[in-house]
């Protein structure tokens, strides 16, 4: 880009006009005379690897560097950590009400399938941070990556998505990080939202399951959420919807249809299916919530299944 043009002038006036090269190009276009012995690399994102890192170093490694070269920053860690932030969910949770009177929820699934981009602040933690990937750059051998962690909730909540953000090793005793609160006016921090929000009690525990394809441009998230039980242990898991920002990219709303494909019901279509068949001309709004809450404990709570309800009346009932 633009830009070096001024590093041009940067190294004449150092009198290192003789000693640097510059080719204004992609680095997957060019070739170098030689390899080199040091890469530095700054394709580092909100939560360390969403630009791709991990791909562009493989692509360096392969075309342009001497063996053992250094490679600057030596390494790329990725936290996460579960959040509550109801502002920071209006970006997702807005499209679930209507406009005008029109029905813009499909765009609630599209908002919830992207990585967003907030600042995170430590009062929005439900838990404590976990290392999600930790990648050492001169031995990458795959584009992508692949990631799990386990969270025990501190405080009751409403999990809205899970925030992230990087660590990087530059150097031994020298490193980089957007940890919040954050102080690099270059980075935000992650967002990863969750569709429905999940309500959570002390001891609860998240498991947290991130992958990517396509050498780090699609993302996929997984969410199982595992209540905690009177013994110290958990109750069974109820494994959330997994999300992905390939629906994010529209690419989902326009696939083929497979009519081989056998669908199977999430839990958010058995709360759906459950308010449904509540709604029978018997029941009031309250005690369809009643009903629900005892039906699904401690995986709703009680203000978000009267919203639920009222939603699914807006398309499914009337009401007297």
């Amino acid at each position: 880009g633009p830009i070096i043009g001024l590093a041009r002038e940067i190294c004449a006036r150092n009198n290192l006009q003789e000693r640097v090269t510059f080719i204004n190009d992609w680095s997957a276009n060019i070739k170098l005379p030689e390899p080199a012995d040091i890469l530095v690399t700054e394709t580092i994102g909100n939560i360390g690897f969403e630009e791709g890192i991990l791909h562009w170093v493989l692509d360096a490694k392969k075309r342009f560097l001497r063996e053992g070269a250094r490679i600057i920053p030596r390494t790329m860690e990725m936290f996460t950590v579960p959040i509550e932030s109801k502002d920071d969910y209006e970006m997702v949770d807005n499209w679930a009400h209507y406009f005008y009177n029109f029905d813009f929820s499909p765009l609630q699934t599209l908002a919830a399938s992207n990585l967003l981009w907030i600042d995170l602040t430590p009062e929005m933690f439900l838990s404590e941070p976990a290392s999600m990937v930790l990648a050492e750059l001169a031995r990458v051998d795959a584009g992508d990556l692949r990631g799990q962690a386990s969270f025990i909730v501190k405080r009751k909540g409403s999990v809205h998505g899970f925030g992230g953000w990087f660590a990087a090793e530059l150097a031994p005793g020298i490193n980089l990080s957007n940890v919040p609160p954050n102080r690099t006016p270059s980075w935000s921090h992650t967002f990863l939202a969750l569709e429905w929000p999940v309500e959570v009690s002390v001891g609860d525990r998240l498991d947290l399951t991130i992958h990517t394809s396509h050498n780090g441009v699609r993302w996929q998230w997984q969410v199982t959420h595992y209540p905690a039980a009177a013994d110290g242990q958990f109750e069974s898991g109820d494994m959330l919807p997994q999300q992905t920002t390939q629906i994010g990219e529209l690419s989902a709303f326009a696939a083929v249809e497979d009519l081989t494909l056998v669908p199977t019901r999430n839990s958010k279509g058995d709360i759906d299916l459950f308010i449904l068949e509540q709604i029978n001309g018997k029941l009031t709004v309250a005690e369809i919530a009643r009903q629900a809450e005892k039906q699904f404990p401690k995986k709703f709570s009680y203000t978000s299944l009267l919203e639920r309800i009222y939603q699914l009346m807006s398309l499914y009932a009337g009401g007297e």
